[in-house]
């Protein structure tokens, strides 16, 4: 394994958040997981509490920050609401999701899934060790930011 490249700050979330979200969609359980021992968090400091990039978020979203995605779709999270439950931003706009069989997902162009990761732990592993690591997966001529 890798040198780890981010430190995460995690942030309390409110159990009724997590049953709230509960009854507007299925949630896979390890995310419930996840929210109930970490919270919300963001992913974009190094180990020294620097900001590795600024224009990387990398943020793991609270449940009430999901319901107010699914509750009012936009263009940029119409498609990944199709496939999961976005609860994760990257880069600002652009949301990853989980499945109901736990697999980690962005939308292709086409609104199909890319999987990123078999499960919430690879990917959040992948995340700390690389920031960026979901750049790999993308089709030649898409944006990266310098």
């Amino acid at each position: 394994m890798n040198k780890q490249q981010v430190v995460p700050l995690f942030y309390a979330v409110d159990a009724s958040d997590i049953a709230a979200l509960c009854q507007v969609t299925s949630v896979h359980e390890s995310l419930v997981d996840f929210w109930r021992s970490k919270g919300s968090a963001d992913y974009n400091r190094d180990v020294d509490g620097a900001t590795i990039e600024p224009l990387i978020t990398n943020q793991v979203l609270g449940p009430d920050e999901v319901i107010e995605l699914i509750a009012e779709p936009t263009y940029d999270t119409e498609a990944i609401i199709k496939l999961g439950v976005p609860f994760f931003v990257k880069l600002d706009r652009e949301f990853v999701a989980i499945t109901d069989t736990g697999e980690v997902v962005q939308a292709k162009p086409d609104g199909s899934p890319l999987v990123l990761a078999a499960s919430l732990s690879e990917f959040l592993d992948k995340v700390t060790e690389r920031p960026l690591f979901y750049d790999d997966y993308l089709p030649p001529g898409d944006f990266l930011p310098d």
